[in-house]
């Protein structure tokens, strides 16, 4: 391996070890960290890689160039592709459905 693709490397794999850590702060629902990391070693960002439950909370990220995030990470709040947009108007038409659901009623 030559010396810039060891940089690259090492880069990569800070920029994974960052996220772990990111997402060590939230709830991991429906994911380990070894089901993250096989899924972010590979190259492969479909979508159909990721389990029905999976999909409800992580996505590989358009905007993050293929990252795969959760929508508790931080990077989640800049994400600019259909994914979220599709969560914010499924989340808006519940409300819209139900208008006495509200996330701040206590249960």
């Amino acid at each position: 391996m030559n010396e810039e693709h060891q940089k690259h490397h090492t880069a990569i794999q800070q920029l994974m070890e960052k996220a772990i850590n990111r997402l060590d702060k939230i709830i991991w629902k429906h994911m380990t960290k070894e089901r993250y990391l096989e899924l972010t070693r590979s190259k492969d960002t479909d979508p159909n890689r990721l389990t029905e439950e999976e999909q409800k909370e992580w996505h590989f990220c358009k905007s993050w160039k293929g990252l795969l995030i959760h929508t508790g990470d931080p990077t989640y709040s800049e994400c600019n592709c259909g994914f979220k947009r599709s969560k914010e108007s499924s989340a808006q038409g519940t409300k819209e459905a139900n208008p006495k659901a509200d996330s701040s009623t206590k249960v």
